[in-house]
């Protein structure tokens, strides 16, 4: 089990899980990308309100837009029940899986992720983060 999983005993993320949530908020947040409504923590953690977030799918929608540069259609911007969630996360993942560059690992969990899986949402959303900071063009230091 990887530092970063639930304590098997109450499933609660670990201490690990809450400091890369904290640091995938902070991207998203200085990146634009984090919801300007939603609050950036709860009473049960940084990891537990990012799962949430990534749980509605629109946040991944709107990830996926950048990576692949095109719009998904068909998101469910407001959604209200969990077949909405579904249905937002299952277009992400399709899009995903369509993406040859992006890593195959967690892009077969839509139902863990539409209903907030803390640990496969916090790994999703960092495979996400690496994969746009990897791609994210250099600064020339020609002059």
């Amino acid at each position: 089990m990887s530092p970063l999983d639930t304590n098997a005993e109450s499933e609660t993320p670990t201490a690990a899980t809450h400091a890369l949530a904290e640091r995938i908020i902070g991207w998203l947040v200085a990146e634009k990308y984090w919801p300007h409504d939603e609050p950036r923590s709860c009473d049960e953690g940084p990891a537990c309100r990012l799962a949430d977030v990534v749980s509605r799918g629109v946040l991944l929608c709107r990830l996926v837009s950048t990576i692949d540069r095109s719009e998904i259609i068909g998101v469910e911007c407001a959604p209200k029940t969990a077949a909405h969630r579904l249905h937002n996360v299952s277009l992400a993942l399709r899009a995903l899986r369509a993406n040859a560059r992006f890593p195959p690992a967690r892009l077969w969990s839509p139902r863990a992720l539409a209903r907030a899986d803390v640990t496969t949402c916090v790994h999703l959303l960092n495979d996400v983060r690496a994969f746009l900071i990897k791609r994210r063009p250099r600064a020339s230091s020609h002059m």
